[in-house]
């Protein structure tokens, strides 16, 4: 007769198999928590901007309260910091996102004193570039000069809603000030030197601040140059020009002719901003001329982000309005033309539509 009883392993070899099964589930589930450990940390650090950000914001965070550049030694909240201010701090940030070729968070501070740039300028990076009496034009190339003479950050004012953590912010008092955003959202945040500041609100108190928002950390420059646009000039690109004066409190007839007024108000500007006064716009003229947007921004440099983009292709309205329209209008150009698809218009975006 058959045999149909079920088939029943020797006891040992019972347990074996269910100490083999015990172990092929736990080596299951291990394996299932590393893939999700690793899929965080892809959305927590994904590549590109957000990484480069991380770092000067890492860097921030980690010297908030420093005395002295090597950390030796640290100061409590609020307290003095004569031997390393903010603008030393804020660039020394800057370094570790490679924003400043050549230096990084340990050199020297006389190399951060006299630092000179691909554009040829030397700049003071221990200054903010900013004083009560004289403005932007304060005699001395500072960081915020720097930052935009070379395309490497657009002033997008005070529109924390632009901007993302690693941006630097500028602060109108005194000798000027300044510090590094380390959190944006509905509660910006920065950090600080001068008076050791950890994660305070981004005005720090002060009525009168700009964003700079930087521009292309971590991407490709478009191949594109900066055109040099003088008297004489018409056509969009010269639109483009009186409009963005226009942003910059400049009145003028807005007509596409780069004619005698344009290229006084042009002078006007380069002297205001530390430039060369030639009454041309190029290379060094038009980072420091961009006014960076974004949706919610309205106004006349928005006017000539629109006139652009229908140049390229689009069909927007040109209303000064920052839409929902325009917004998709933007990523749809950066993301065809290479550039970072962040709904920015800053330097990057701008040398790409007028190069």
């Amino acid at each position: 007769m058959m045999n149909t009883s079920p088939h029943r392993f020797p006891v040992s070899e019972t347990a074996h198999v269910r100490s083999l099964s015990k172990r092929l589930n736990w080596q299951v589930v291990a394996g299932l928590i590393a893939l999700l450990l690793l899929g965080g940390a892809f959305l927590l650090f994904p590549t590109g901007r957000a990484n480069a950000a991380n770092a000067a914001v890492t860097y921030a965070d980690s010297h908030w309260n420093c005395a002295n550049v090597s950390c030796t030694s640290t100061v409590s909240a609020g307290s003095a910091q004569p031997n390393f201010q903010c603008a030393e701090f804020v660039a020394r940030a800057l370094s570790t996102e490679g924003l400043i070729p050549g230096l990084n968070s340990s050199s020297a501070q006389s190399a951060y004193g006299s630092y000179k740039a691909s554009n040829g300028k030397t700049y003071d990076l221990l200054w903010v570039g900013w004083t009560t009496t004289g403005g932007y034009n304060t005699g001395i190339n500072g960081l915020y000069q720097y930052l935009t003479q070379t395309g490497k950050a657009s002033d997008i004012g005070n529109s924390p809603g632009g901007a993302v953590p690693g941006d630097v912010v500028i602060y109108h008092e005194g000798q000027g000030h300044t510090a590094l955003l380390v959190q944006t959202g509905s509660s910006p945040l920065v950090d600080a030197h001068n008076n050791a500041r950890y994660h305070v609100g981004y005005t720090e108190g002060y009525s009168s601040l700009t964003i700079l928002h930087i521009g292309g950390s971590g991407s490709t420059p478009p191949a594109a140059s900066w055109p040099n646009v003088g008297q004489g000039a018409t056509g969009n690109t010269v639109y483009s020009i009186q409009l963005m004066l226009e942003a910059h409190g400049y009145s003028l007839s807005v007509d596409g002719d780069f004619g005698s007024q344009t290229t006084a108000d042009v002078k006007a500007f380069q002297s205001a901003h530390g430039l060369g006064v030639d009454g041309i716009v190029g290379p060094q003229t038009w980072p420091a001329l961009i006014v960076a947007t974004s949706e919610g921004s309205t106004g006349p440099a928005v006017q000539a982000l629109q006139r652009q983009l229908n140049a390229h292709g689009a069909s927007l309205t040109v209303d000064g309005d920052f839409g929902a329209g325009t917004h998709s209008a933007l990523i749809s150009y950066q993301s065809s033309h290479g550039l970072s698809a962040d709904g920015v218009a800053g330097p990057l975006t701008w040398q790409s539509l007028v190069g």
